[in-house]
């Protein structure tokens, strides 16, 4: 399915997930809630990590044709994981250029270890 950005490919994806706009301005970031709101005087937006690093961009920023998956972490996960960045949630986006590398690193890999079977027989 094709989105005009990432944050409306995760509305509706993942029960308990809000998200909302607080303007009408087109191409604005919505707020995206995970686990409701925690606290009055600091920020509740979830931890994005992408490929593994954590995002402190904006989500829609992300082009959605380069998204390979997308996980809500939203329990007692986040926590262990990610400690207190992970307590308004976890948003885990993978990229497709990340799963290439990850499949090329395992191929080169197997290759080693055939490359060292095959030396010591």
């Amino acid at each position: 399915m094709l989105f005009s950005n990432a944050s409306t490919a995760l509305a509706g994806s993942v029960a308990g997930v809000q998200m909302y706009s607080t303007n009408g301005a087109p191409g604005a970031d919505p707020i995206i809630r995970v686990r409701g709101i925690g606290s009055i005087s600091s920020s509740n937006k979830p931890l994005i990590i992408l490929d593994g690093v954590p995002y402190d961009g904006d989500i829609s920023s992300i082009n959605p044709s380069d998204i390979a998956s997308m996980t809500v972490l939203k329990d007692a996960a986040s926590n262990a994981i990610y400690g207190a960045r992970g307590a308004n949630g976890v948003v885990m986006i993978t990229t497709k250029r990340m799963v290439i590398q990850a499949m090329l690193r395992l191929l080169s890999m197997l290759n080693g270890i055939q490359i060292a079977l095959n030396s010591t027989i």
